[in-house]
């Protein structure tokens, strides 16, 4: 315990406790009037052997309210049981968090026990009294990591999957109108302009793509969420899954904006279907 001569560093107990996964489990004792820790007023209802779960606890874990957590000292025989009251939002490391008072009566220390501080800038304490420095840079530190290594990678597929999506539409769209070449030949003759000739054969194939484009980005969601989920129990830790909302729209206005594209291409090949392509004869 070292004083501080900041009013505005905010005393706290933390430990480390294992799951039953043999995961690192961050254990939080925080000030029931605590500036640093939104929507303090959780922290009133909760018993001595209650706690709040981090959203990343509820997450990886599937916990629910009520349920009963099981965890132990690393290499040693002590170990602890709590209950859920509720989850916090908090993603940034499977953590529990009680009142400071509560935390103390659990793991036996005094009442006015501490071993950390919260402060919003770097406090005035020997350096050689401090453990360990956690700031906002460090809590994001592998969300930083992973969009600067992965994030070109990201954008390579996109690229992909637009020029694929292009490719495919482009190759079904080509199909159907060289297989009914004749009967355009003849709609041409018969006085159609190729406008209408393009709303007769492309409106059912835009009507398609459209459809499949708002079913196939859900299910894609739902897809990836699990794949992403049972990827994440092989590691310690837990990074929340988070898709946009802009993510659906722009992906929907790519599939749009490329189906347009080819429908371009599509109408300058109607344009190029002669009149006496109809007279040809076919097996």
């Amino acid at each position: 315990q070292v004083p501080s001569n900041d009013d505005k560093a905010e005393k706290y107990a933390v430990t480390t406790l294992i799951n039953k996964n043999g995961e690192k489990i961050t254990v939080y004792g925080i000030n029931k009037e605590s500036r640093y820790f939104k929507n303090v007023k959780l922290l009133d209802d909760l018993s001595e052997n209650q706690v709040l779960a981090s959203s990343s606890y509820f997450d990886k874990y599937q916990l629910k309210d009520g349920d009963l957590l099981k965890l132990h000292v690393e290499f040693m025989n002590d170990k602890y049981q709590f209950n859920v009251k509720k989850s916090y939002n908090y993603p940034a490391s499977l953590s529990l968090f009680m009142p400071i008072e509560n935390f103390n009566k659990v793991f036996n220390h005094e009442n006015n026990y501490y071993n950390g501080y919260f402060s919003n800038k770097k406090l005035n304490i020997d350096e050689t009294m401090i453990a360990t420095v956690v700031t906002k840079k460090d809590m994001t530190l592998i969300a930083d990591q992973l969009t600067s290594s992965m994030g070109n990678i990201f954008q390579i597929y996109s690229i992909f999957s637009t020029i694929l999506f292009v490719m495919v539409i482009y190759i079904l769209t080509r199909i159907v109108i060289e297989r009914n070449t004749r009967s355009i030949s003849i709609l041409k003759i018969l006085g159609y302009s190729n406008n209408e000739i393009y709303r007769i054969y492309n409106r059912t194939n835009a009507f398609v793509v459209f459809i499949s484009l708002l079913f196939s980005v859900k299910i894609a969601s739902v897809v990836i969420k699990r794949i992403y989920y049972n990827m994440m129990l092989e590691y310690d830790g837990w990074l929340t899954y988070y898709m946009s909302k802009t993510v659906y729209l722009e992906t929907i206005g790519i599939g749009i904006g490329c189906f347009i594209i080819v429908s371009f291409i599509i109408m300058n090949k109607i344009k190029k279907i002669n009149m006496g392509d109809a007279l040809t004869s076919i097996e």
